[in-house]
C-alpha cells in the first residue's frame, strides 16, 4: 500500500521531554500530556515504510521559531522521502528562513503564531499566494472561519490546509461539520484526516470536499495506543465505504501531486 503521511511532527527527545515534563502550560494544553515522547527516539523507524511524508517541527509555546525551523532542515536536509515544512517566520526573519526553504509550504499552530498578530508574518503568506503555496494551519475557535476567510481574502493565491478536518481542541462533532461544510466551499482549502478516529466525520469530509482535496495524515507523535498512528489512521480509513480510487487518492495520490508542484528548483 502506498502511503505518504502528510502530518509528521520531529523534534529533539530530550528537549522536547524536558518541556513535558516541566513547562508552566503542561496543564492548559492537552497536547503536552498526548504526545509520545519516546516515540522520537525511534522516528527512523517509523517512518522506513513510507513513501514520503512532509514534517514540521514539534510545536510548544517555548518553540523558538528560527531555532525549530533551523532544525528540522538540518536533519532532513538529505533525505530524499521527507518533505520539511518551516514555521511561518516574522517578518523580521523572513529572509533567513527563506533562504533554507526547500519547499512553498509553512507551518502557522496558534501556540506561537496568534490571529490577531498576522500581518507580522505579511511575507510568509505573500510569499505563498506569489507561488501558489501551501499554508498548514489549525482551527482553533468560531474565530477560525473569520481568519481563514481573510487570509484567502488577502493572499487569494495561497492555498491553506486546515488540519484534522478543522477540529477544536474538544473535538467536537458539530463544531468540525461546521469547518468542514466552510473548507470544503473554497476550492484553495483542502484538508488532513490526521488525529481524526471518527469514521462518520472523515466520510462526511469526503463527501463535501471530493476526494481529491483531503490528505491522508497521522499527527505523529501524538497517540497513546500501542499501535502507530500510521497503522490506525489507515484501518479507520479502510473502514470506511469508500472506492479504492477514492482512498488511493487520499492515502497517496494527492499528496504526491502537491509534493511534486511545491518543490522549490
Amino acid at each position: 500500500m502506498r502511503i505518504i503521511d502528510t502530518h509528521i511532527h520531529f523534534g529533539n527527545q530530550k528537549s522536547c521531554e524536558n518541556i513535558v515534563q516541566n513547562s508552566l502550560y503542561r496543564n492548559v494544553y492537552k497536547l503536552y500530556n498526548s504526545v509520545n515522547v519516546t516515540a522520537l527516539s525511534s522516528f527512523d523507524d517509523y517512518v522506513k515504510n513510507l513513501d514520503s511524508f512532509i514534517v514540521m517541527p514539534m510545536v510548544f509555546k517555548e518553540t523558538d521559531i528560527n531555532e525549530a525551523n533551523n532544525d528540522i532542515i538540518n536533519y532532513f536536509n538529505d533525505n530524499l522521502r521527507a518533505v520539511p515544512v518551516l514555521l511561518v517566520p516574522d517578518d523580521k526573519d523572513f529572509d533567513n528562513n527563506f533562504r533554507i526553504m526547500k519547499y512553498n509550504i509553512l507551518k502557522e499552530h496558534f501556540l506561537v503564531h496568534d490571529y490577531n498578530d498576522y500581518k507580522d508574518r505579511s511575507l510568509g503568506y505573500q510569499y505563498l499566494s506569489d507561488n501558489q503555496g501551501f499554508l498548514i494551519l489549525h482551527s482553533l475557535s468560531t474565530i477560525s472561519k473569520q481568519y481563514i476567510e481573510t487570509l484567502r481574502s488577502e493572499y487569494p493565491n495561497m492555498n491553506i490546509i486546515v488540519a484534522h478536518l478543522g477540529r477544536n481542541g474538544q473535538c467536537d462533532e458539530q463544531f468540525t461539520k461546521d469547518m468542514i461544510d466552510f473548507g470544503s466551499k473554497d476550492d484553495r482549502i483542502y484538508t488532513d484526516i490526521s488525529s481524526i478516529s471518527n469514521k462518520g466525520l472523515i466520510k462526511y469530509a469526503v463527501d463535501r470536499y471530493g476526494e481529491d482535496r483531503i490528505f491522508f495524515g497521522s499527527d505523529y507523535p501524538y497517540f497513546s495506543n500501542d499501535i502507530t498512528p500510521v497503522e490506525e489512521q489507515t484501518l479507520i480509513l479502510q473502514n470506511i465505504d469508500l472506492s479504492d480510487e477514492q482512498r488511493d487518492k487520499i492515502l497517496y495520490s494527492n499528496a504526491k501531486k502537491m509534493i511534486k508542484k511545491l518543490r522549490i528548483r
